[in-house]
C-alpha cells in the first residue's frame, strides 16, 4: 500500500499519522520495551502495539498493571481481535514512514535484525512536552509506554504474534 503525498492526505490523516507523532510513539515503545538484556524491540511487535495504542476501542481494554496476564487478556476481550489484521495492515505504511523518518532523524536505528533501538538523538515525550499535549494524545503515549513494558514481561515474540492471531 502506497501513502499519497503529504500534500494530499486528509487533514485528519496527516495530523494523526504524521511520521514525527509515529516516530515518537516508537521510540516510547522501544524505550519501555528494552532493557538491559534487550536492545530493542521486534519491528513486529512495534506494529502491534501501535495497532493496539492508535485504536481508541483497543486501548480502553487494556488493563491498568502490567501485573495483568496478557493471555488472559486476550482471551476476555477476543472482540479487539475483529478488524485487527486489517487495522494492521492499514497502518503498517504510516508506521514504516514513521520509522524511515526516526531512522533518519536519528532518533532509532536498527540494531540487528528486525530489532529497533533508540538512535543518538531523543524523541521521546519529556513530562513538560506531554503536559502540552491533548488527553487522547496523553492516553495514546501512556499506553503505548504500557504496551512495551507488558510486551517484555509476556514472553516470546512469536507468542505474542499468535496471541493476535499473527502467524510467521
Amino acid at each position: 500500500m502506497m501513502l499519497d503525498s503529504w500534500q494530499s492526505r486528509p487533514t485528519e490523516e496527516a495530523y494523526l499519522f504524521n511520521p514525527a507523532f509515529g516516530g515518537a510513539l516508537i521510540c516510547e515503545f522501544v524505550k519501555s520495551f528494552a532493557g538491559k538484556d534487550k536492545p530493542g524491540a521486534p519491528l513486529t511487535l512495534v506494529l502491534i502495539a501501535l495497532s493496539v495504542s492508535l485504536h481508541g476501542q483497543s486501548r480502553a481494554k487494556l488493563p491498568k498493571m502490567i501485573s495483568a496476564s496478557f493471555y488472559q487478556w486476550v482471551q476476555n476481550n477476543e472482540d479487539i481481535l475483529i478488524g485487527f489484521s486489517e487495522r494492521t495492515f492499514s497502518l503498517r505504511p504510516h508506521i514504516m514512514e514513521a520509522i524511515r523518518f526516526s531512522v533518519a532523524a536519528q532518533a532509532l536505528q536498527f540494531v540487528g535484525g528486525h530489532t529497533i533501538g533508540l538512535g543518538g538523538k531523543a524523541a521521546l515525550y519529556t513530562p513538560g512536552k506531554i503536559q502540552t499535549e491533548t488527553i487522547e494524545t496523553v492516553r495514546i503515549v501512556e499506553q503505548t509506554r504500557m504496551l512495551g513494558r507488558w510486551f517484555s514481561k509476556s514472553g516470546e515474540e512469536s507468542f505474542i504474534l499468535s496471541a493476535f492471531g499473527v502467524k510467521p
